[in-house]
């Protein structure tokens, strides 16, 4: 009884098939189906970089943030003090107090709470001088401002 090698199959392979690829049960091998130590390595190289790249594209955005912030405390300061002022019109500017107008604050902001006060430079946090008109932002007794400008509504309130 002879037989051909192309006609007679077994798992769906020919006996050439089976004698090619070395044996009946023929599976592939497992370092084909994973990934390997290499290809691992670079995908979690790529995915550090972008992680470092991203935080260092932050830090610009951070600090507009805090200057924003710390601008709107300020105009929030000059708002109490124009209300403040219209109610008391013979008080001078000089003698304004933080206690004074705390009750003209808009939604009853207060500048000393941890989430309305100026956000920390250097882990120094700033504070606010009410008795200048428009109120300033004070670190180690000198006028902060980051930006430079007095008109550029970063760190303080513009010109009068």
């Amino acid at each position: 009884m002879k037989f051909s090698l192309q006609s007679r199959s077994t798992s769906g392979l020919t006996l050439n098939e089976h004698k090619r690829f070395g044996s009946l049960n023929f599976r592939a091998s497992r370092s084909k189906s994973g990934f390997t130590l290499v290809e691992m390595s670079v995908v979690i190289a790529v995915i550090l970089l972008l992680a470092g790249a991203s935080s260092l594209g932050i830090k610009p955005y951070l600090a507009y943030r805090d200057g924003r912030a710390a601008g709107e405390m300020l105009r929030a300061v000059k708002a109490a003090q124009l209300m403040y002022l219209s109610d008391n019109p013979s008080t001078q500017v000089t003698n304004l107090t933080q206690a004074g107008l705390l009750p003209y604050m808009p939604n009853g902001s207060d500048w000393d709470a941890p989430t309305h006060s100026l956000p920390s430079v250097n882990g120094q946090v700033p504070t606010i001088n009410c008795t200048v008109f428009p109120p300033v932002a004070v670190l180690n007794n000198a006028t902060y401002d980051p930006s430079g400008s007095p008109t550029d509504g970063l760190w303080d309130v513009g010109q009068y």
